[in-house]
């Protein structure tokens, strides 16, 4: 993906190269628990929204272009549901269902971790189901 900007050039490869293998080394090899939006490190929830506001600006179809990060949690969610295959398929259609609830997740806990408002995280059962209510309330001090 060739862009202009290079300011933008910046953004759509961010999670590539030596902090790609440092997210999966930290995050990625160690279970589909630590995926979960709640269990990330401030560092990687940060970077993975920027990988999701870089993929919902570019409307890419693409994804494995802009957004490394989020795509590998995605697929380590789908293994867990599907018993860690060796191998797995997964329709586009079903990816891009499932990348877009992985991102309101993530939203979700940014909301959580910087605001007055507690939003109920995701478990490994739920996280890609569209019918999940979603509960939310305001912290007390």
């Amino acid at each position: 993906m060739i862009h202009a900007n290079g300011s933008k050039m910046r953004r759509v490869l961010h999670m590539r190269g030596v902090q790609f293998e440092q997210f999966s080394a930290e995050v990625l090899t160690r279970s589909a628990r630590a995926v979960l939006p709640q269990n990330l490190p401030e560092q990687w929830l940060n970077a993975l929204l920027q990988e999701a506001e870089s993929f919902q600006q570019d409307n890419s179809s693409h994804v494995e272009d802009c957004c490394a990060g989020l795509l590998s949690a995605v697929l380590v969610l789908h293994a867990q549901h599907n018993g860690n295959p060796t191998t797995m398929e997964i329709a586009a259609s079903t990816l891009m269902r499932y990348l877009n609830c992985y991102i309101v997740a993530l939203s979700a806990e940014s909301v959580s971790r910087h605001t007055d408002i507690q939003v109920e995280p995701p478990t490994l059962e739920n996280i890609f189901q569209d019918d999940r209510e979603v509960k939310c309330w305001r912290k007390t001090f």
